[in-house]
């Protein structure tokens, strides 16, 4: 064979477009192929693969989350066969081409978009050419150009590279645009200016063949989708008439909108088809403009705020911890602005000085020391010593496994709302220490590590009590390990409900627990379990079911 591409993706439910729409590109002429790995295979499968196909040429996807596994499978190819052909691309490569072009067992490396390129090098490697390409570096030339595609509509579509597995049980990635206006000196997007389009036709047939094969999510690459206004709201009409059903992901840049738009999202678009990811990264001024950033801090939260209460799109909201000028005090500052708006996901981040952008270039001038492997993450600067930077590390591990995983949103949200606590990222920053410390071993063990750091704090009471138990009772489908004191007798309880529910019959299991002024009631049926609130005075019974959960067997 030719060329085999190879992307080595972060889970198996990724999908890799760069192999993909390269495999594309190549002329009918020459024998080619993708294939896709996870990072968790093994390297002797992939490597095995790989050499399966005899390939003239093995060409890499290279991103901070896999570099390390391409140069190893790199490596171990030229050992096997000498007279492989390695050749690099991405952005971990193509702009650090004297770092990766050094070492014996890489070949060439494409710096840039490689559509145009490939084919030319498939040609000069089989008919034994010199490789003189002003964006191929080779170990002779390594002063190279990105290679840019100026007009996308001379690039396939990398639609029909889905397959059916792929529609059934993966994220479908799609892009309308490369470039991204704005340069923010820790994005790998400044680098390159100006915005490519695609053109609208092409996308709605593109769109269209997705939806149609019953594509379940559709993640578009675009670094900000709504660049555009008049494009951005016709492509989400176009959606809203043809994608009922199906869920679509995207950047935007929520300081672009106007009230048209923001009317538009709090109170009339088709509820539940949009998730949008929106950066906000810090709310100091001073710390945005330090890394070229423009932004209305303030209209962006009260944005946010309104598209949350529209309850029509789900946002997950990004901040970055590390940037320059900004302090401990000043990062808690704008966690727990931020997470007052109880975003659907907050991703606490944390800067990756990344080859080629700005601020790795310029990171002495603000003191960082960050990890020599990817994904280069920081570890202290100026501003932050390495201590406060791990107190941002427990506190995110505890955010992801309570708020954006909704083991118990509901109990942060009361908390908050009501003054109950002082500092939201102190409660967090609790529960990851202990989370740290502890061994789980089922679901009981987070909400007992979490009412246990409430109560050492001073946060408990009754109402927390009772969201404690909603929270752990309906979340899980499995047979609740907490014990119950309740003294009236559940076969009572159970011929009860019965009158009103045929399914609930007198051999059902059913689990109470006090809740509010009454019982919260578990009804464990073959394929759900039905819950009821129950409130007892004297021999009157007085119930509400409050919840549904579907499940494939208990």
């Amino acid at each position: 064979m030719d060329i085999v591409f190879v992307a080595i993706n972060a889970k198996y439910i990724h999908t890799s477009p760069a192999v993909r729409l390269l495999n594309e590109c190549v002329d009918r002429s020459f024998d080619s192929k993708y294939l896709e790995f996870a990072i968790k295979d093994k390297i002797e499968r992939m490597l095995e693969k790989i050499l399966s196909h005899k390939p003239l040429i093995v060409g890499f996807s290279c991103y901070i989350w896999n570099i390390n596994i391409v140069l190893e499978l790199a490596r171990k190819l030229k050992e096997i066969n000498k007279d492989i052909i390695i050749l690099l691309g991405g952005p971990e490569v193509s702009y650090d081409i004297k770092s990766f072009i050094s070492l014996p067992y890489i070949d060439y490396i494409a710096s840039g978009e490689g559509e145009t390129l490939i084919n030319p090098f498939i040609k000069a490697i089989k008919n034994k050419e010199k490789i003189d390409f002003k964006s191929i570096a080779s170990k002779e030339k390594f002063d190279v150009t990105p290679n840019v595609v100026k007009d996308l509509k001379d690039i396939p579509s990398i639609i029909h590279t889905y397959t059916k597995d792929d529609f059934e049980n993966r994220i479908i990635y799609y892009e309308c645009s490369r470039g991204c206006p704005f340069a923010c000196e820790y994005c790998l997007s400044s680098l390159e200016s100006g915005v490519r389009v695609i053109p609208l036709e092409q996308i709605y047939s593109d769109l269209t063949y997705l939806i149609e094969n019953k594509a379940k999510t559709i993640k578009f690459l675009d670094r900000t989708f709504n660049f555009n206004k008049v494009r951005f709201l016709e492509l989400i009409k176009f959606l809203e008439k043809v994608g009922q059903g199906h869920t679509f992901q995207f950047e935007i840049t929520l300081d672009l909108f106007d009230e048209e738009l923001l009317d538009y999202f709090e109170n009339k678009v088709t509820p539940d088809m949009f998730r949008f990811e929106i950066g906000i990264q810090s709310i100091h001024d001073k710390v945005n403009q330090a890394v070229s950033r423009k932004q209305d801090t303030e209209k962006l939260l009260k944005s946010v705020e309104r598209l949350i209460n529209g309850k029509r799109v789900t946002l997950h909201l990004d901040l970055i911890v590390g940037l320059p000028y900004e302090t401990y005090d000043m990062a808690v500052s704008s966690f727990e602005t931020v997470f007052k708006v109880f975003p659907h996901e907050l991703q606490l981040g944390f800067l990756k000085l990344l080859r080629g952008t700005s601020i790795r270039e310029n990171a002495s001038k603000h003191g960082y020391v960050y990890k020599s492997e990817p994904p280069y993450e920081l570890i202290s600067n100026d501003y932050m010593s390495e201590e406060e930077v791990e107190k941002f590390i427990l506190a995110e591990e505890a955010l992801e496994v309570y708020f954006n995983k909704n083991r118990a949103r509901e109990i942060f949200i009361y908390l908050i709302e009501n003054d109950k606590i002082d500092s939201s990222f102190e409660l967090f920053y609790n529960l990851g220490v202990k989370l740290s410390e502890t061994k789980i071993s089922d679901a009981y063990d987070y909400y007992k590590i979490l009412i246990d750091v409430i109560k050492k704090m001073g946060y408990f009471d009754k109402r927390v009590s009772d969201l404690f138990l909603y929270c752990y009772l309906t979340k899980y489908p499995i047979r609740p390990k907490l014990r119950s004191n309740i003294r009236l007798e559940r076969s009572v309880v159970r011929e009860h409900l019965g009158k009103y529910n045929k399914e609930i019959k007198p051999n059902t299991y059913i689990f109470m627990v006090n809740y509010q002024d009454g019982y919260l009631v578990l009804c464990y049926l073959t394929n759900k379990i039905l819950y009821y609130y129950l409130e007892v005075n004297g021999d009157e019974f007085k119930h509400e079911l409050i919840k549904v959960k579907l499940i494939k067997g208990v």
